[in-house]
C-alpha cells in the first residue's frame, strides 16, 4: 500500500523537477559541416522567377521561368589542408518552364529524345543547360566561408562567352550563370547558415547574403534566428536587404541588346528546416526586389519575384575518400 508519506514525496520530487529553469534544457545549436562526409546527397532545386519590364513609352515585356536542377553533392576533408572541406556538386538534370507573353515552352534533359531538338539551342534553354554535368568544386572554410570555387568542366562554357561570334545577348547569359556568385547561388543555397558558431535558439545573429535575383547578384546585410520546428528539429529563419548588384547587366528579350543595370534594391526571406547535425533537408527563399537601367535614353523599370525550393531527395555511402 502506497503511504501518505511515499505520495508526499514523490509530490516534492515533481515540484524539484518543474522548479528546474528553462536554462537546463538544450537552449544552443551549433552548426556543422552542411553535408556529411563521405556522404553522396542528391538535391532538387527549384527556382521560380516572375519578371516584368516596363520602359517609359515603349516596350514592355514580362515572363516566368520554373527551373528545376537535380544536383548531387559530396563533402570530404581537404587533403593536405587541416580544416578545410571540399564540396562537389553537379547538376545531374534539369527541365525547364518558360513562358513570355503567349509563347510558352518545356524542356527536360531526361526526355531528350521527346524534345524538339531546335529547343536545345534556344538561348533560354541553352544558357541553364549549361551547368548540366559540370563539376563545380568549392573550397569551405569551418566556418562556412567559400575560400574558392574551380570548375575545369565549366571552361568550355567561359571559352564561348569569350568567342567574337556570339551575340551580346548570349554571352552576358554565359557569363552571369558562370560567375562564382551565381554558382554559389544555385549549387550552395545554406552559405548564408552560420556554419561553425554556436547559436542561441530565439536569439538574432548577423549573417551576409549571398544571392542572385533572376542572375543578378547581390550582397547584403541579414539576421538568422534559429527556432525548433513542431517535431523537435532545428529550423532557420532568416530575412534582409540586399543592394548593390555585383553584376551590371539584364538580359531581356523585349530590348535586344543587355540593359546596363544602373540600380537595383531588394529583400530577402527564407527558411531552412535542419536535422539534428546540421545537414539541410529542405528549405525556402523569397526574393522580391526591382533594377533601374536606361535604353535610348528612357528608363526600365524590372519588378522581379525569384522564389527558391530547395529538398533533400537522397543519401549514400560514398567510400571514395
Amino acid at each position: 500500500m502506497i503511504s501518505i508519506r511515499s505520495i508526499g514525496m514523490a509530490l516534492a520530487i515533481l515540484a524539484c523537477c518543474a522548479a528546474v529553469p528553462s536554462f537546463a534544457q538544450e537552449e544552443t545549436f551549433r552548426f556543422g559541416p552542411p553535408l556529411r562526409s563521405s556522404f553522396l546527397f542528391a538535391y532538387k532545386y527549384t527556382e521560380r522567377v516572375t519578371t516584368v519590364h516596363t520602359m517609359v513609352g515603349g516596350a514592355a515585356d514580362s515572363s516566368e521561368r520554373v527551373l528545376t536542377y537535380y544536383i548531387t553533392q559530396h563533402q570530404f576533408p581537404t587533403p593536405g589542408k587541416n580544416g578545410l572541406i571540399t564540396v562537389q556538386a553537379n547538376v545531374d538534370s534539369m527541365s525547364l518552364e518558360f513562358t513570355e507573353g503567349a509563347d510558352r515552352l518545356t524542356f527536360n534533359t531526361q526526355r531528350f529524345v521527346e524534345q524538339d531538338w531546335k529547343l536545345s539551342g534556344h538561348r533560354e534553354v541553352l544558357i541553364p543547360s549549361s551547368l548540366v554535368n559540370r563539376l563545380v568544386t568549392f573550397s569551405v572554410s569551418p566556418y562556412g566561408e567559400i575560400l574558392g570555387m574551380e570548375s575545369e568542366d565549366l571552361e568550355d562554357a567561359k571559352k564561348q562567352a569569350a568567342d567574337p561570334g556570339v551575340d551580346e545577348f548570349t554571352r552576358t547569359r554565359l557569363q552571369e550563370i558562370t560567375t562564382d556568385a551565381y554558382l554559389a547561388s544555385v549549387l550552395f543555397p545554406w552559405r548564408m547558415l552560420p556554419l561553425g558558431r554556436t547559436v542561441d535558439y530565439g536569439r538574432p545573429v548577423s549573417v551576409p547574403l549571398w544571392m542572385a535575383m533572376d542572375r543578378i547578384s547581390f550582397r547584403g546585410d541579414g539576421t538568422l534566428t534559429l527556432m525548433k520546428s513542431p517535431s523537435g528539429e532545428p529550423k532557420a529563419h532568416f530575412e534582409g536587404r540586399l543592394a548593390g548588384p555585383v553584376l551590371a547587366k539584364l538580359t531581356v528579350a523585349a530590348f535586344g541588346e543587355p540593359l546596363t543595370v544602373k540600380s537595383a534594391t531588394a529583400s530577402v526571406a527564407g527558411e531552412m528546416e535542419l536535422e539534428a547535425d546540421g545537414v539541410v533537408h529542405s528549405g525556402w527563399i523569397s526574393i522580391n526586389g526591382t533594377a533601374s537601367s536606361m535604353r535610348d535614353g528612357r528608363p526600365v523599370e524590372t519588378r522581379i519575384k525569384h522564389e527558391v525550393y530547395v529538398e533533400a531527395m537522397g543519401v549514400s555511402p560514398f567510400n571514395n575518400y
